[in-house]
């Protein structure tokens, strides 16, 4: 295809957050954690394309605004032992965006049809860890991600996760570890679930 090579790109984004969580701890083995957030989210980009083609002299501007509601909830329970370690949890994230663009040329605005959609990323999670010496630990994990957006059909995935830490020496650690997972949306930055898995 023929694309425009935009000459340059201004950007803004402003966001606008709020989080309260609970912890509750039962015994000194366990953990019992629920979160929620809302965020607002409100990005304009401007992209500039300025032509002089055998003397015909022209500028064009692309404009757009997105403006985004979010939401979550989130719980985690975790227990620990003298050689393991266990967590599961959940978390749902709801999100409505609506976009608005327009182009301008030779300073005149050509608004263009504006657009509504919708994202939901929902996830279970579980994590074990077991700690047979003091010299190595096995890490396995399995996690259920679906993501639905209006559009394309949702995406649904069991995701698996292992690992092993090496401590040969005192001064020394091997880590190796496989993941599997699903990228959530663009301005998802805050999850209860850990991003770490076997260190890495």
């Amino acid at each position: 295809g023929v694309g425009l090579a935009w000459d340059g790109r201004l950007q803004d984004v402003t966001t606008s957050r709020g989080r309260v969580s609970l912890r509750h701890t039962p015994s000194e083995q366990s953990e019992f954690i629920v979160t929620a957030g809302a965020q607002e989210v409100d990005e304009r980009v401007q992209d500039n394309l300025s032509r002089d083609l055998g003397g015909f002299a022209f500028d064009v501007e692309l404009r757009s605004r997105v403006r985004l509601d979010a939401s979550d909830v989130g719980l985690l329970y975790g227990l620990k032992g003298a050689a393991f370690d266990a967590m599961a949890g959940a978390t749902t994230y709801h999100e409505s965006r609506r976009q608005s663009q327009s182009v301008i040329f030779g300073g005149v605005p050509f608004p263009l049809p504006a657009s509504r959609d919708s994202v939901n990323h929902t996830t279970a999670f579980s994590r074990l860890t077991l700690k047979p010496t003091n010299w190595a630990s096995l890490h396995l994990g399995v996690s259920y991600a679906r993501f639905s957006a209006d559009g394309p059909e949702a995406l649904e995935r069991v995701n698996g996760q292992a690992g092993l830490a090496l401590n040969p020496t005192p001064s020394t650690t091997l880590r190796i570890a496989a993941m599997q997972g699903v990228k959530g949306p663009k301005y998802r930055d805050q999850v209860i679930e850990p991003t770490q898995f076997a260190g890495f």
